[in-house]
């Protein structure tokens, strides 16, 4: 990303488009493995991988952790405008992660979350009753 970026500066590039940087937080070491052998253009380092490998049943954690560090990395980056947080499969992670790296706009007030949404009562099934049809005389 940095030899990237550093070619866009000398061009001149970097004040003239908006660049975003994909982040997909790796739940599990599978995920990651896949991402990095089958999805073209997305490489998955090693030392990440081991990482992951070495994290065991908390492998979801260090998904986590790893988000983090590389938004934190990011933030730095001259030419950057921001990340496109890409959680397949894992959207509920999103809200922590965007608290956690410090991105939520400030003044920002999260709702509350001992608010509990009101659950609609399910409705079952209930037959119709069957009757003569009915004929008048004529």
């Amino acid at each position: 990303m940095d030899i990237w970026l550093e070619a866009l500066a000398k061009r001149d590039v970097l004040d003239k488009v908006y660049i975003l940087i994909g982040i997909t937080p790796i739940k599990s070491l599978k995920m990651a493995k896949y991402m990095n052998d089958e999805v073209p253009g997305i490489t998955i380092p090693d030392q990440l991988i081991k990482r992951l490998e070495a994290a065991g049943d908390k492998v979801e954690e260090e998904g986590v952790q790893i988000a983090l560090e590389l938004i934190e990395k990011v933030k730095t980056k001259q030419g950057v405008n921001g990340i496109h947080l890409m959680a397949v499969g894992w959207e509920e992670i999103v809200p922590r992660i965007v608290r956690e790296a410090g991105l939520l706009p400030v003044g920002f007030k999260e709702p509350a979350s001992a608010a509990v949404k009101e659950k609609k009562p399910k409705l079952e099934p209930v037959a119709a009753p069957v009757t003569a049809p009915v004929m008048s005389p004529n």
